[in-house]
């Protein structure tokens, strides 16, 4: 039983500890630092970037059909720019985490 709830309590460590980690991630991405991450989907469209993409896919829970509709630009749009955009910022991004 002991084994059992030492176990519970180092998985709920590992979850609270990834939750944190995701969330200063989450910060840093929101600060940009080097400003590498606010690129506009499109050119009549300044209002919505890869950051914004970035963070509503990964931290809110949002879906690339869901931002379509809402933000009405199509979802291949969407999809191949945020492709595009993360392969030319990944190697950022890692940085940014170290």
């Amino acid at each position: 039983m002991i084994k059992h709830l030492d176990k519970k309590a180092e998985i709920a460590a590992k979850e609270f500890a990834c939750h944190q980690k995701s969330e200063e991630i989450k910060s840093i991405i929101q600060d940009d630092p080097n400003n590498k991450l606010g690129k506009p989907i499109r050119k009549n469209r300044t209002d919505i970037t890869f950051k914004d993409i970035l963070i509503a896919i990964n931290w809110e829970g949002e879906t690339f059909k869901n931002l379509s509709i809402k933000w009405d630009i199509p979802y291949t749009t969407l999809k191949s720019f945020y492709e595009r955009e993360f392969n030319k910022v990944k190697a950022d991004l890692v940085d940014y985490l170290q």
